[in-house]
């Protein structure tokens, strides 16, 4: 599922979260966050949305290593941007970091996207671009 992002939004819990497994939360208002699949912290959590009927959403628990906690009603809810959401969304969209690219292996690179090659790093073996043999290292 692809990540989505908006710009500055933020709600409030409608109802406190006393589990720290919780898999729903019920939240003020939904006016202006994306339609699902994105990141919110509550307190010092972090939570992926995976689906939004207001006033209950879905979520993922205590992501990319935060821990689960409580979190009381009227507690901020922010749409945030991280690390494994930034991530995910390069990755999904055909695009990887050169930390996330191992010695052997096979980088695709879909129809329509580039190829970016930074300084300090280079591209060997065999590349096939659009399905043609374009230089052997």
């Amino acid at each position: 599922m692809a990540e989505n992002f908006s710009n500055d939004f933020s709600t409030t819990l409608a109802s406190a979260i006393t589990g720290t497994e919780d898999v729903t939360i019920t939240i003020a208002s939904s006016t202006g966050a994306p339609a699902a699949s994105f990141r919110i912290r509550i307190d010092d959590e972090l939570m992926l949305v995976t689906a939004v009927a207001h006033p209950t959403w879905t979520v993922t628990r205590h992501v990319e290593g935060t821990a689960g906690a409580t979190h009381s009603n009227g507690a901020a809810a922010a749409h945030v941007l991280t690390k494994g959401g930034l991530d995910t969304y390069l990755r999904e969209s055909g695009q990887l970091l050169a930390a996330e690219i191992a010695l052997g292996d096979t980088l695709t690179v879909p129809v329509g996207h580039q190829l970016l090659v930074g300084n300090g790093y280079t591209v060997g073996g065999t590349l096939v671009l659009d399905g043609d043999l374009v230089m052997v290292g």
